[in-house]
């Protein structure tokens, strides 16, 4: 069965000790709950990771000219939720303000994070922590317990760890060349 929206609530329903619901717009508190934390939480976890369905690349247009210290500035594409890094050196400096990300470059191409809301792109690990991720945030409003929902974000929390070691540990770590020209400019010889 392809993961779904309403798989992975009712994987977090589960959890809490509720019946599974058959749609988000059901009338029912269970189904108006998990509608209602469902685009938060999947925005949330996706940024606490590297998940390797949610990584894009993409070659940035600069916009406008920083106010002072950086030479340029870059808007930020509109589903990016974190960038991981900018291609070139690894002593480049650049930092994220608001929309844009900042810099002494001319050209930009960065790794980022997407806002990736196709479930059914969604690998194992990312699905039971959004379920996890889901419970705990869930877990007051149903149960009207606050020691349910301190447990509940305590297991998301163990295994959403878990779950993000495996999924990183796919492909090759990047190689870093450092030139001696780089490595003298910045004091490392």
């Amino acid at each position: 069965m392809a993961a779904s929206k309403v798989n992975i609530a009712n994987l977090g329903l589960t959890l809490l000790g509720n019946p599974p619901i058959l749609d988000l717009d059901e009338d029912n508190d269970r189904a108006r709950v998990m509608n209602r934390l469902y685009p938060d939480m999947r925005r949330e976890v996706l940024g606490e990771g590297e998940w390797a369905f949610a990584i894009k690349r993409g070659v940035l247009p600069a916009t406008t000219s920083p106010i002072w210290w950086f030479s340029t500035a870059f808007a930020l594409p509109a589903d990016c939720i974190r960038v991981l890094n900018i291609d070139g050196s690894q002593f480049d400096e650049w930092q994220v303000e608001g929309q844009t990300i900042v810099c002494f470059r001319t050209s930009l191409s960065i790794r980022y994070i997407f806002d990736n809301d196709d479930p059914t792109t969604y690998g194992p690990g990312f699905i039971t922590s959004l379920g996890h991720r889901l419970a705990a945030a869930a877990a007051f409003p149903l149960t009207n317990s606050t020691e349910t929902a301190r447990d509940m974000f305590r297991l998301y929390e163990k295994i959403v760890q878990a779950q993000k070691t495996v999924d990183s540990m796919q492909g090759q770590t990047p190689r870093f060349d450092v030139t001696e020209l780089e490595s003298a400019r910045h004091g490392l010889f």
